[in-house]
């Protein structure tokens, strides 16, 4: 993140952004419309150091039912700092089908 959220708010808004994208990187499907997670649990177990923040992040699906959890190791310069967790859920793009005007409505010509 180039930008703090919140002035002065502390190390742990600086981990906050990037541990809620550890379901998106690890995410092992696109076609979806949105993956939010209804959950994020963070763990510090030392203040982040340095400009940058790094996940190793993993996830698992249900691929029928559309449900997953994604987890990672949170990293800075000198190594780990803790741990996210999350459980996701896949919303699918909608099928591709042919758009039909409303009833009463002419079609619009080129």
């Amino acid at each position: 993140m180039n930008q703090a959220v919140i002035n002065d708010a502390g190390p742990l808004s600086a981990v906050l952004g990037p541990a809620d994208w550890t379901h998106g990187i690890a995410r092992p499907c696109q076609n979806v419309v949105a993956d939010p997670n209804p959950n994020l649990t963070v763990q510090l177990f030392r203040q982040p150091e340095g400009p940058w923040i790094g996940i190793r992040a993993q996830a698992r699906w249900r691929p029928a039912g559309g449900l997953g959890a994604g987890s990672g190791v949170l990293l800075d310069v000198d190594g780990e700092i803790g741990r996210v967790s999350m459980s996701v859920i896949l919303v699918p793009f909608p099928l591709q089908a042919k758009a039909q005007p409303a009833e009463g409505l002419a079609r619009a010509s080129n």
